[in-house]
């Protein structure tokens, strides 16, 4: 018996089942990047551009040979609502390959007190004198306030009655 050749023209029951697969892969993309469904995914993550670390890392360079802690744990603000100090891992990391101890310059005090990135967020939140203003989106050493920190603007409560 003779095997028949697909005639030209002639599309095979492959090709349509793969044309099906890759319109529905499509139209899911499509559906995905409209309903914002990855700007979700991409929420709680912060990064810092590489010219943004590597000034960080020049400015605590001078401050760990000044020993100035207060500029060393101090947040600067590299983009609106998005804050850095000299204690965020990509600086840290870097300084300490570079042999400086970051460990001296603790920012945190007293080891019972509250951590540093949500504390500058309570501090926002709380309006506190000399603190900036607050949204829930604001991120400190790339956490975001909200997501990461659990501080976020207060709902007002629904009345009963």
């Amino acid at each position: 018996m003779k095997k028949m050749a697909n005639k030209k023209g002639e599309t095979s029951p492959m090709a349509v089942i793969i044309g099906i697969v890759i319109v529905v892969i499509v139209a899911v993309l499509v559906l995905l990047f409209t309903t914002g469904f990855f700007d979700t995914l991409n929420k709680g993550l912060t990064t810092f551009t590489p010219e943004q670390v590597d000034l960080k890392v020049l400015a605590c360079k001078t401050w760990t040979g000044a020993d100035a802690k207060a500029s060393f744990c101090k947040y600067e603000e590299f983009e609106k609502n998005t804050y850095m100090n000299c204690q965020f891992s990509q600086v840290a990391d870097r300084l300490k390959a570079e042999g400086i101890e970051v460990e001296q310059f603790y920012c945190r005090g007293e080891p019972s007190a509250p951590d540093p990135e949500k504390q500058f967020c309570e501090d926002a939140k709380g309006k506190k004198p000399g603190s900036v203003s607050f949204s829930d989106g604001m991120t400190i050493n790339g956490q975001t306030c909200c997501v990461n920190l659990k501080v976020c603007k207060e709902t007002t409560p629904a009345s009963t009655g």
